[in-house]
């Protein structure tokens, strides 16, 4: 994933790999639905991790069970 050339360090690395991980497949669906389109809803994720390593100092302090909602 091109986003992950935006990370700094390996501990931001971790978290975001993380998040992908556990996130991603869902992102997708739920992207997939709105959009109806595959490659759309691929763009759109891709969009998301890289908005959210721009805000990755405040989404470290959301505790585990919130994350979701961001």
């Amino acid at each position: 994933m091109i986003f992950f050339e935006l990370i700094k360090n390996q501990e931001e690395h971790d978290f975001v790999a993380s998040l992908y991980n556990q996130y991603s497949k869902l992102m997708l669906s739920a992207a997939n639905r709105i959009l109806n389109d595959k490659t759309l809803a691929e763009d759109a994720v891709q969009i998301s991790f890289e908005r959210i390593i721009n805000y990755l100092h405040r989404i470290k302090r959301v505790s585990a069970d919130r994350i979701k909602a961001y």
